[in-house]
């Protein structure tokens, strides 16, 4: 077979393990799972027979039902632990038209933008930072745009990596998570080419990561830094880009999942799935590596 076939068999194999998770497991994975949807669809078209197969699988009452009765039970009054999932459930409901949902949403939301951009401001450290870049997405694609410059700025404290043996692994995450997090929200969660994006300091760093550190080889680490690659044009698609996607793919197991870096762990496994799949889904989309 070819590397696009195989890819294709992978993405599919990985895309239907990923909806059967979400009916059982926790509301953040069912909001994954039409994420999911939503990738595809901008990168294949809402005609494309895979797109029409990954709606029919998240139209399952098992994954709607319970998106529902959370916006119906935590909109009215939501707080900040629950304003993110809110933003992206609204979101997603109205794009893919898949949810009928209150409609005091938007003012919900739009009653919050003042406390998030206060605790935006006051953001210190990278980890942070990633929550906050996430929840500004959801609040992007529900209608409001949050200044996110203080959490660009954390940038100049990225260590080179060079340094990051000495501070430790889970700094390093922490840096990995930032600057990947930083291109989802640029690039509206790869919705968007931009490959303005590669001479800062964050891709940088990615590709800094990926040329000295063992840990590129881990499917999460690997699967985010190719979807980031080439949100930006930074994937090479010479030999060695090439042999990033074989390896990625080899990793899936036979029943379509990938494991996470701690594999005893359900989210792990989800989240680790989640990213590979729709590394794969962009490689194929963009032809294994060429422009968007």
């Amino acid at each position: 077979m070819s590397l696009q076939a195989d890819l294709s068999v992978a993405a599919r194999n990985g895309t239907r393990w990923l909806i059967a998770a979400a009916e059982t497991y926790s509301n953040h994975e069912r909001v994954c799972a039409l994420m999911h949807l939503d990738f595809c669809r901008i990168h294949f078209g809402p005609s494309h027979r895979y797109v029409h197969e990954i709606v029919r699988a998240v139209s399952d009452p098992r994954i709607l039902d319970p998106l529902r009765r959370y916006f119906a039970k935590y909109s009215r009054y939501p707080d900040a632990n629950r304003v993110h999932a809110l933003s992206y459930i609204l979101y997603l409901g109205s794009d893919l038209g898949l949810l009928e949902l209150p409609s005091l949403g938007r003012g919900m939301l739009q009653k919050q933008v003042p406390s998030i951009q206060s605790s935006i401001a006051r953001v210190k450290d990278l980890g942070t930072a990633t929550d906050y870049y996430a929840i500004a997405h959801g609040f992007y694609r529900s209608g409001f745009r949050l200044d996110v410059s203080r959490l660009d700025a954390l940038s100049v404290g990225l260590p080179p990596m060079s340094k990051c043996r000495d501070l430790g692994t889970r700094y390093v995450v922490d840096c990995f998570n930032y600057c990947s997090h930083f291109v989802l929200h640029r690039t509206a969660y790869l919705r968007d080419p931009a490959p303005q994006l590669a001479a800062s300091r964050q891709v940088e760093w990615l590709h800094d990561f990926w040329m000295k550190t063992p840990m590129r080889n881990d499917v999460e680490y690997l699967a985010e830094f190719i979807n980031c690659s080439i949100a930006t044009g930074t994937w090479p698609s010479c030999k060695e880009g090439e042999e990033g996607i074989r390896l990625l793919a080899a990793q899936q197991s036979q029943n379509g999942l990938w494991r996470g870096l701690n594999r005893y762990r359900r989210y792990d496994t989800f989240h680790a799935t989640w990213r590979a799949t729709e590394a794969l889904v962009l490689s194929i989309a963009t032809r294994c590596g060429a422009t968007f």
